[in-house]
């Protein structure tokens, strides 16, 4: 959610004047620093048409500003707003959202995950983009190497083998525990190609993936690399095989677009990924990579394996990424949309 704000906000200046109200410190301060943005967000409305919040859960404090200000008050809807079942939470968007002026869903997804909750409010779609920043022109041989010293491993191992790679929070939805215990079996059984498995990120059921790894006999195949920095990532994602969406149903939660998909298909990547929640906004087969089912533990193994037989063009992979999911088209939608909340405001 950072990232996409950050790259709206870029290619929306590049269109519009826009007035940038952030927060720059650590996130266990956010809550503190809510009185400083309601406060700076206030000073400059009044030079403003329109406010546009990057985060439902702001909805409330946006309502406050609404009536302060009477500008009209937009919100980028990113899926767990409305999904979360919290009690004071659900409560407070129940409140907020009817009152905004607009609610901008980050995917069709989203859209109707929000309708579901909602059904009379009204919802558009602009469609998170990718900023090409990710990749990298060095060939396979030194992404490799730079694999194996993040890793670890083997460099002649790491040249050799077939690198699957899972970018993100480590939580239930995103189903890498599931994918160690049911698909990474599956793929590597009977296999005579050396399968190696990268996960990055940090988060709550880092446990739970690293007790998957032991019970299925997969030490060998799966390396657990929690928080990494830019530079390695972006060695990773274009020295990769396959990027590895293989996000589960999770009452509750919601992938709402999947914008690690764009970030590691706009290097030449492909996807494979279930069918999940916003996952199919971002991934599109064919296109940028291949979708199964969700709980498909053998399709998704097919596909992996397929891949690992006869490796995707990733020119075309890298090319349909970057004229299909544009941050400037994004930011164009978002900005048309913008301007009907202003119009209507004015009518």
């Amino acid at each position: 959610m950072e990232t996409a704000a950050v790259n709206l906000h870029s290619a929306l200046a590049r269109i519009r004047p826009v007035r940038l109200i952030k927060y720059g410190w650590s996130n266990k301060l956010l809550p503190l620093s809510l009185p400083l943005l309601f406060l700076r967000t206030l000073v400059h409305a009044r030079r403003s048409s329109v406010i546009l919040l990057q985060d439902g859960v702001l909805a409330p404090m946006g309502v406050v500003l609404g009536w302060l200000t009477r500008k009209p008050v937009a919100v980028i809807i990113h899926g767990l707003e409305v999904t979360h079942t919290g009690g004071v939470h659900r409560r407070l968007m129940r409140f907020a959202l009817p009152r905004m002026a607009q609610l901008i869903a980050v995917s069709e997804n989203t859209k109707r995950a929000t309708a579901e909750r909602f059904p009379a409010l009204d919802v558009r779609v602009a469609n998170n983009g990718v900023a090409d920043s990710y990749y990298s022109n060095r060939d396979r041989a030194a992404l490799r190497a730079e694999i194996a010293r993040i890793t670890g491993e083997d460099p002649a191992r790491v040249a050799a083998a077939v690198v699957l790679v899972t970018v993100g929070r480590l939580v239930p939805r995103k189903g890498v525990a599931w994918f160690i215990g049911e698909v990474l079996p599956l793929v590597v059984e009977d296999s005579t190609d050396d399968f190696l498995y990268l996960v990055v990120g940090t988060g709550a059921e880092r446990d739970t993936i690293a007790a998957a790894v032991e019970s299925r006999g997969q030490q060998r195949t799966v390396r657990l690399l929690g928080g990494i920095d830019q530079d390695d990532l972006v060695s990773i994602y274009n020295g990769a095989d396959a990027f590895v969406m293989p996000n589960v149903p999770t009452p509750g939660d919601i992938e709402g677009f999947g914008l690690v998909a764009l970030e590691a298909s706009s290097t030449g990547t492909p996807v494979v990924a279930t069918a999940v929640d916003g996952v199919p906004d971002a991934v599109h087969d064919p296109g940028n990579g291949h979708l199964v089912p969700a709980l498909d533990a053998a399709g998704l193994a097919e596909q992996l394996r397929r891949i690992a037989a006869s490796p995707i063009d990733r020119k075309a992979v890298r090319q349909y990424t970057l004229d299909t999911f544009s941050w400037d088209a994004s930011a164009a939608e978002v900005s048309g949309i913008l301007d009907a909340v202003i119009a209507r405001r004015a009518s």
